[in-house]
């Protein structure tokens, strides 16, 4: 199946306020992923998830004090970066 999908240029990610995070990537059938990926892990691994239409950037004064102590992972989840479904509702799911 495939799926139409809009990819945000990656310079609009540039110089975002508070964010000066290393963007990873995972592809999934196609569509990419970005995550954050921070600290060491000794202690430990937090994962947060956001909720629609936010992504990771929703963490980021979180991610400084976590990643001194944790290994933080923040996905964007949803294709709120960079890959966006074309057609999907904004927000919400259908019961």
């Amino acid at each position: 199946m495939t799926v139409a999908f809009v990819r945000t240029p990656e310079e609009r990610f540039d110089s975002l306020a508070d964010f000066s995070y290393d963007a990873h990537y995972v592809d999934v059938d196609g569509l990419r992923t970005a995550y954050v990926d921070e600290g060491s892990g000794d202690a430990g691994t937090f994962l947060l998830v956001h909720g629609e239409p936010t992504w990771s950037y929703l963490y980021r004064r979180m991610i400084p004090p976590l990643g001194g102590r944790v290994r933080v992972l923040a996905p964007a989840v949803g294709g709120a970066r960079p890959d966006g479904l074309r057609g999907a509702p904004a927000a919400g799911h259908d019961s």
